[in-house]
C-alpha cells in the first residue's frame, strides 16, 4: 500500500509527530496525533513537509491576500 501523503507546512508539528511525544501545550489534540501516530505506523499516512507558501490546503482554510490566493490556486491546477 502506497502511504497518502499529509503535506504540512508546521515544523513543530512534524517533530511532535516524529518523536510521538506529548507536551503540555499540545494535550488538547494529543488524541488526534494518537489516531495519526497508529495511521503512520500502519503505512497508511506520510507526513511531509511543504513551504507556507506551496500549501494549497490554505487557499480553502485561510484568508489570502488576491495574489496569495493567486499563487495557491496556481499551484492548485498544476497539481491536477
Amino acid at each position: 500500500m502506497i502511504p497518502m501523503a499529509l503535506h504540512v507546512d508546521n515544523q513543530a508539528v512534524l517533530k511532535q509527530l516524529a518523536d510521538e511525544a506529548s507536551s503540555l501545550k499540545a494535550e488538547h489534540f494529543d488524541v488526534r496525533l494518537k489516531f495519526f501516530y497508529d495511521y503512520a505506523r500502519r503505512g497508511v499516512v506520510a507526513a511531509q513537509y511543504v513551504r507556507s507558501e506551496l500549501q494549497l490546503a490554505d487557499l480553502l482554510t485561510n484568508s489570502l491576500t488576491l495574489l496569495r490566493s493567486q499563487s495557491c490556486a496556481s499551484c492548485y491546477n498544476s497539481a491536477k
